[in-house]
């Protein structure tokens, strides 16, 4: 009886079925480098929109009231507390930067800070010191943002060098 050649050739080679996962492989290591840079996008995202908020509720809080008040960062946890000074409600609870994002250096009035918290006063004038902030997110990305002192704003850069630059113009 004659074998028909459809017949013999029923499924994928060996060599077909090692072509189609390697090109799933390198499409799903694309895939997963795209998201870490959007993971980290998000991320950092997501923590400059609640500093700004905290930083804003200070500056207000404190034209308002017409007392001091400090924003506490504790760089080894990732967190922020804003705490009221010459008030019965002396703190609020601690809030979380976001997972997977910590901060790796605080510089406030030119004053390198690693120690594990560092308070940043705020003046019954709505003005507090320039300050700087590196954060590191997933997969390592960087970013760096410098806070006006006198207005709140929030300023990202590209480099170090730029954040360091700026710093030292505020406070040589």
């Amino acid at each position: 009886m004659p074998v028909s050649p459809r017949a013999v050739r029923s499924g994928f080679t060996l060599l077909e079925l090692l072509l189609v996962v390697t090109i799933t492989a390198l499409v799903t290591a694309t895939a997963a480098i795209r998201w870490s840079t959007v993971a980290h996008n998000a991320s950092a995202a997501a923590a400059v929109t609640r500093l700004e908020a905290v930083d804003a509720h200070l500056r207000q809080y404190v034209r308002s009231r017409r007392r001091p008040a400090l924003l506490a960062i504790d760089r080894a946890e990732g967190r922020l507390q804003k705490r009221y000074l010459g008030d019965k409600k002396s703190a609020s609870p601690w809030e979380s930067l976001g997972a997977g994002l910590q901060l790796e250096e605080i510089r406030v009035a030119g004053a390198k800070g690693r120690q594990s918290v560092i308070e940043i006063p705020f003046a019954t004038t709505g003005v507090s010191p320039t300050y700087g902030l590196h954060l590191v997110g997933p997969g390592e990305r960087e970013s760096w943002l410098i806070v006006a002192g006198g207005s709140g704003q929030f300023t990202p850069l590209e480099s170090e060098s730029q954040w360091d630059a700026a710093l030292d113009l505020v406070d040589p």
